[in-house]
């Protein structure tokens, strides 16, 4: 096989691969999405990843006290705002009797939490480009917000867009 095939084809075989978590120092380790140029941190030690869905648009991370962190890219092919992905994506966990506690919207992204209306409460911040939203979720007990209070903090400073999409 000729040198300029061989190196395509290692290319394209390593192209849709999810990049492997990066440790840092504290116990957090990083785990950065191909497919939609995004990156996320997680406490490893309290999140475990799931590995990244078949078709590469994300991952989730499991705790044992029952929370779950989502982190995903979708294609925005019903057009909508920002701000409208952003409150569907969230009705999916408020129930019938959960409500929207905060809410901020900026030029390029979204952010909502709230609760379930009986055990769970959820943060979410929403990204979009290009025709994209790059989205994470995280649910938590409400008995567990304290715990989780810091760990929502860091996960909205280090949730970000990433250069290389494919």
């Amino acid at each position: 096989m000729p040198a300029h095939l061989l190196v395509a084809a290692l290319a394209l075989s390593t192209a849709a691969k999810p990049a492997p978590a990066a440790a840092l120092p504290d116990g957090w380790e990083t785990y950065t999405n191909v497919r939609y140029g995004f990156a996320i941190c997680y406490p490893a030690n309290l999140l475990g990843a799931q590995g990244e869905a078949d078709n590469g648009d994300g991952q989730i991370f499991k705790a044992g006290d029952g929370a779950e962190l989502r982190a995903f890219g979708t294609n925005n092919i019903l057009n909508r705002s920002l701000a409208a992905e952003a409150v569907q994506q969230v009705r999916s966990h408020i129930g019938r009797y959960g409500k929207i506690t905060y809410r901020i919207s900026r030029p390029g992204w979204t952010v909502v939490s709230g609760t379930d209306g009986e055990s769970q409460l959820f943060y979410a911040k929403t990204f979009a480009r290009e025709g994209q939203f790059i989205t994470f979720k995280l649910t938590y007990p409400k008995t567990a917000a304290q715990r989780y209070r810091s760990v929502v903090e860091r996960l909205s400073r280090c949730f970000r867009l990433t250069e290389g999409r494919p």
